[in-house]
């Protein structure tokens, strides 16, 4: 794993041991933490991991074969490569995308009548 410069003063990159049939995404991203200088090696979730040179960003529970650019690495017997990226805004990011769930639930029930009363190919006739 590739460490950010502004978190790890001491070192560029570290050695994650990943396990293709269990190790989810938290736990390479947990052991690229615990190697970030102090006070920075605290808060995994505050951190996702990028596949270098591809659009695959991974972060959860997800286990890291499941990624397509990791198979394909897998496969082809090359080196992947990740990057450690802090993302500060995280649990905003989470939180207005729970407010716009919320928002859509209670708006969902009015936005379509209740049931339609008639219906022909060219209209549809619903009840007030």
């Amino acid at each position: 794993i590739r460490l950010p410069e502004e978190f790890s003063a001491h070192r560029r990159y570290s050695s994650v041991q990943i396990k293709v049939d269990y190790t989810n995404a938290m736990d390479a991203i947990k052991q690229g933490v615990e190697k970030l200088d102090p006070p920075h090696n605290k808060e995994p979730r505050d951190f996702i991991i990028k596949i270098v040179g591809q659009n695959a960003y991974m972060y959860g529970r997800r286990k890291i074969i499941d990624y397509e650019a990791v198979r394909d690495a897998v496969r082809n017997e090359n080196d992947v490569e990740f990057v450690l990226i802090k993302r500060e805004d995280f649990k905003q990011r989470v939180e207005a995308e729970r407010e716009k769930q919320r928002d859509f639930a209670e708006h969902f029930l009015t936005a379509y009548p209740a049931r339609v009363t008639e219906h022909t190919d060219e209209w549809l006739k619903y009840d007030a």
